[in-house]
């Protein structure tokens, strides 16, 4: 009789859908019901974000098995489990005002239907795989080739954008891997907020790690002069950034493009990772800067790549090519020695080396270079130079040796509390 109800209800699943599904046992168990996914996705009673409170719910979720349950007796929601071998994923069944008595008879009611929970499940996480690789390849095409039409990239996403109005480009980093239930907390948080702050409209997407949010541009709002727009924009990403971080317990670092128009957004997106990686090769973290703020590198920048690359290979290659050649460290040692303006000592702290191994790497430095290094127009150029390395080093588009490796040092000497 069990099995025969529980191939029913996958039949029903099936052919019908999941909410067939959670009507059925809503009817046999005159409660209400939620699936909610691993990631905090609801998918009954209608697919969306689940609500907060109980996105929180399931991120403190004990340890149990598929056979056991889990009871919150201060909101009388009981919660069972179906799951997939190899924690490839799992489904929360949440089941409301429940008394403890009546667990034991609501459990055996919903046993036949984890057949059909288990062949939905399995299905989702499918789909979900081929989403996440239809995404990577759409964005790939989207933000790296030159030959795509941003407006049907748009369209796989079913977001509508007015190709004749200016939109920014946002990218924000998590600063360290996240939970899958992170990314519905983003999406679901900043849709959140732009319906609580008007001012701008967002969508936002999530690829290779990081939130990647186009956002409308402002100007279009009646009235608006360019600086309050880029005043309003800027204090909503804040506003955001500090709301998100406090609640998740995360810190955001987030790069700002500047406003393009809809056939240009690979523009903006490429200025926000400028933006990004300008803020991360000063050691920051938690920041929020725009491309307008990252000085004279941005009429640089602004270019293109190719003429930056070149430059930084014109005045730099000697160095690069010692570093690659004998695995040593002397462009970072640059970098900072011009920033201590030439302070041997501090620059050998920062570097936790010997100061004269600083000394020695300062009079090799001027010999690759046949410069003289205490030349204002020559110094001016090897930092701009220095810095333009650092941001593509940071965008994989040129090797660099020592940056990374140093600024982790750095921030974990502050973390522990070093002097």
């Amino acid at each position: 009789m069990v099995k025969q109800k529980a191939y029913g209800l996958l039949q029903e699943a099936i052919n019908q859908g999941v909410g067939a599904l959670g009507q059925s046992l809503e009817t046999e168990l005159k409660r209400h019901i939620l699936f909610i996914m691993h990631d905090g996705m609801e998918y009954y009673p209608e697919k969306k974000p689940a609500g907060e409170d109980i996105r929180q719910v399931i991120k403190v979720l004990p340890s149990f098995s598929d056979e056991q349950f889990y009871y919150l007796q201060t909101r009388q929601l009981l919660v069972l489990k179906v799951s997939l071998p190899q924690g490839a994923g799992c489904l929360y069944l949440l089941i409301c005002k429940v008394e403890e008595p009546e667990i034991p008879v609501i459990m055996k009611s919903v046993e036949p239907a984890r057949l059909a929970l288990t062949c939905f499940l399995r299905n989702e996480i499918t789909v979900q795989q081929r989403v996440e690789q239809k995404t990577n390849d759409i964005l790939s095409q989207a933000f790296e080739s030159r030959q795509f039409c941003m407006e049907d990239f748009l369209a796989d996403f079913d977001i509508r954008l007015d190709p004749s109005q200016g939109y920014y480009v946002m990218l924000v980093d998590f600063c360290r891997s996240i939970p899958d239930s992170t990314v519905v907390d983003f999406k679901a948080s900043l849709m959140q907020f732009e319906c609580k702050h008007r001012e701008v409209t967002a969508y936002p997407l999530f690829w290779r790690g990081k939130g990647v949010v186009i956002l409308q541009d402002l100007r279009e709002q009646e009235g608006w002069a360019s600086a309050e727009v880029d005043a309003s924009l800027r204090a909503f990403i804040i506003r955001w950034q500090k709301s998100f971080s406090k609640r998740y317990g995360v810190s955001l670092s987030i790069g700002v493009g500047d406003c393009h128009p809809l056939r240009e957004l690979k523009t903006a997106y490429r200025e926000a990772e400028i933006a990004l990686a300008y803020g991360e090769t000063k050691s920051q973290r938690g920041f929020c800067r725009c491309f307008q703020d990252v000085g004279l590198l941005r009429p640089l920048f602004a270019g293109g790549i190719e003429p930056v690359l070149t430059f930084c290979r014109r005045t730099l290659g000697r160095i690069m090519d010692y570093d690659r050649d004998n695995e040593a460290d002397l462009l970072i040692t640059l970098k900072l020695l011009m920033e201590t303006k030439s302070n041997y000592k501090a620059t050998a702290e920062m570097l936790f080396v010997h100061v004269n191994t600083v000394r020695y790497r300062y009079d090799k430095i001027a010999q690759l270079l046949e410069k003289d290094l205490s030349d204002p127009d020559v110094c001016f150029d090897l930092y701009v130079a220095v810095r333009m390395s650092e941001i593509l080093s940071a965008l994989h588009l040129l090797p660099v040796r020592g940056s990374r490796d140093l600024r982790d040092k750095q921030h974990g000497r502050r973390a522990s509390g070093a002097n």
